[in-house]
């Protein structure tokens, strides 16, 4: 994805609006009244509905974020950043929890609390009850709604919050200590949205007055001239613009870049700090950035950034989630836990969740699907084993024996196998976990050549799993339970006038130049029809490219080409080898006609998946090509 890219969506999130605490805080009576629920991102109060981060169970108890505490209590917070210590002064009462530890402290007396208090990306989150009620407050749950309610009365002296979305008093800058950066943390700066990797954040004033952008990019060319800096910004610009420069003043230096579109301003700026340039996009409108004061308060915050990030500073907020080079990430729907490599990637398909090295190497992938009733992990183990031999040859695909391992203190089996679809290994430590209503599959996969089972060992590990996933997951059937190689459906095109049967479980894919596109990890069929050429050109034009094949494919073989019968049809037939990204394959392709109309249907398949029970499979979806009347 290039710089531009991301930068574009960055600035679609920006246009996410929340309520901010300050706002529910100034509504605010003597009396308290809170009310939320697990999984739900919104909660009320004192009649004000807001969005946060959604709370959730661990251990039993119920942890949600900081916030909601200050705000609806107006307790005082302090944060020691280096022992990372939270401290609530609310009235006498002083209470004190650190993250990731389960002991604490009220008004000196030591405390063991059942659930520690964790940071989930970026917010503090905190057992619910133990606080609540440690003020005063009267806490009830209902077990089938998972709905909490808090009540209470507020105590003479109380202040009221008035910090933004994370409750962070006392905090003048904010930064990110992996990326080394920070700027200054002026209130009402409501963090909006940042990435996986935390390369990109997104802010917003509580006010609606800016917005601003702060993003860094890795891996660039340490040489960059001040001429290059500015052309790279200018790359990012999508407005026209009314001036760009490059600034030399104090100890930074930048390009700038002045944009418009409509009536909105953006001021763009870029850092390069060795092999990292570092950009910046605030955005207000015209009016106001015309305005002397706001001018002024917008070039004081963008004059504050700095590329590097004090650690010792207890008044810096750190929006990293890295520690030790391991960058933790929570999913609330699969109700897990994972401490990923700090330079991985993370992406999501409608099965998998992904995350990858920066080569492509290694990734760990992670899927959940319902358990039938009766169903184990020996039994599952067994049908993946047997899925796999049937979609390798014996040469492609070796399996090591099953062994009984513990993944996040739960009982699992582990399969090692090894698949050759190219001319390299490829190795997967596959994890199978049964956990209540639901099974995980938590795989290490290592692909040119690669196999490290102490990162395996690692990875596997570092993962903990919450007492229960989302509420708001049903069932999820698992794919590979219905794969049925037999079992396909019809496939009609009226309009092309022709129809073939595809396997239920193949996907469908996409294609302006193709009226018919399926896949499957074994290969692929497709169907062309052409009717602005006879079938003595559309064949010319297939021989000329096979001609062309011979001297830009790797170890093509043209393996037949003549006379065919498909279904009736005369035409003929092509079947060629090669390799494609060193993956081996062999392709099928008739040319038959009817209808006025020249039909082009290819086959191609995997070498290394190319078992009896696959060539069945793709022997059937040939002959079941019809062209209709």
């Amino acid at each position: 994805m290039t710089k531009k890219v991301c930068a574009l969506l960055l600035v679609f999130m920006l246009t996410i609006t929340q309520l901010s605490f300050a706002e529910v805080s100034s509504a605010a009576n003597e009396g308290i009244d809170i009310r939320l629920q697990i999984d739900n991102e919104l909660v009320t109060i004192n009649g004000q509905e807001t969005v946060v981060e959604k709370p959730y169970l661990a251990n039993g108890s119920t942890l949600v974020p900081l916030r909601i505490i200050t705000s609806a209590f107006g307790a005082v917070l302090d944060w020691d950043g280096a022992t990372q210590t939270v401290k609530l002064t609310y009235g006498e009462q002083t209470i004190k929890v650190t993250i990731d530890s389960d002991q604490a402290d009220v008004n000196g007396e030591a405390y063991q609390l059942d659930t520690a208090p964790e940071l989930k990306n970026g917010n503090t989150m905190v057992p619910v009850r133990f606080i609540s009620e440690n003020f005063g407050a009267v806490v009830s749950f209902d077990p089938e709604t998972l709905k909490i309610g808090i009540t209470g009365q507020k105590i003479e002296g109380a202040g009221s919050s008035d910090t933004d979305i994370d409750s962070d008093a006392g905090k003048t800058r904010i930064g990110n200590s992996y990326y080394s950066w920070s700027i200054k943390y002026p209130p009402g700066l409501v963090k909006q949205a940042q990435d996986f990797n935390e390369r990109f954040v997104a802010f917003k004033d509580a006010k609606d007055d800016f917005a601003l952008l702060i993003g860094v990019e890795v891996d660039q060319d340490e040489n960059m001239t001040k001429d290059g800096l500015l052309k790279y910004l200018s790359g990012l610009v999508e407005q026209s613009i009314l001036d760009k420069s490059y600034v030399e003043e104090g100890t930074q230096s930048y390009a700038r870049v002045i944009s418009k579109e409509d009536k909105t301003i953006y001021e763009y700026r870029a850092y390069r700090v060795n092999d990292r340039i570092y950009h910046m996009r605030l955005s207000t409108e015209e009016e106001k950035y015309k305005n002397t004061e706001k001018l002024k308060n917008y070039k004081e915050l963008l004059d504050s950034f700095k590329t590097s990030f004090d650690a010792n500073d207890k008044a810096l907020k750190d929006l990293s989630t890295v520690k030790d080079e391991k960058r933790k990430y929570t999913d609330d729907d699969l109700g897990i836990t994972l401490h990923i490599p700090a330079d991985w990637g993370k992406i999501s398909t409608p099965e998998w969740l992904i995350f990858y090295n920066p080569d492509d190497s290694t990734s760990l992938n992670i899927r959940m699907t319902s358990a039938k009733e009766g169903d184990s992990a020996d039994a599952w183990v067994k049908r993946e084993a047997q899925y796999l031999a049937q979609e390798y040859v014996p040469d492609a695909i070796k399996f090591e024996p099953v062994k009984d391992i513990q993944i996040a203190d739960m009982k699992a089996k582990l399969l090692k196998y090894s698949m050759k679809p190219a001319d390299k290994w490829n190795t997967v430590y596959g994890g199978y976990v049964m956990k209540g209503k639901y099974k995980f599959e938590i795989n290490v996969s290592f692909t040119k050549g690669k196999d490290d089972p102490s990162l395996v060992d690692t990875l596997l590990k570092a993962i903990a799993f919450k007492d229960n996933p989302s509420t708001a997951l049903g069932n999820i059937e698992d794919q590979r339970d219905h794969i049925d190689r037999t079992k396909m459906s019809v496939n009609t095109n009226k309009k092309k006038k022709f129809s073939i049967s595809i396997p239920d479980y193949w996907i469908k894919v996409d294609d302006a130049d193709l009226d018919l596109n399926y896949s499957a990890n074994a290969g692929s069929v497709s169907v062309s029809t052409i009717d602005d050429s006879t079938y003595e050109q559309v064949t010319k034009r297939v021989e000329t490219v096979l001609n062309q094949y011979k001297d830009q494919l790797e170890d093509f073989t043209l393996i037949e080409s003549g006379a065919a019968t498909l279904n009736g049809l005369t035409g003929k037939k092509y079947v060629y080898s090669g390799k494609a990204n060193n993956v081996p394959y062999q392709t099928t392709t008739f040319v038959v006609a009817k209808n006025d109309f020249v039909y082009v249907i290819d086959v191609i398949t995997r070498k290394a998946m190319s078992t009896p029970e696959n060539q069945k499979m793709f022997a059937d979806i040939i002959q079941s090509f019809k062209a209709l009347d």
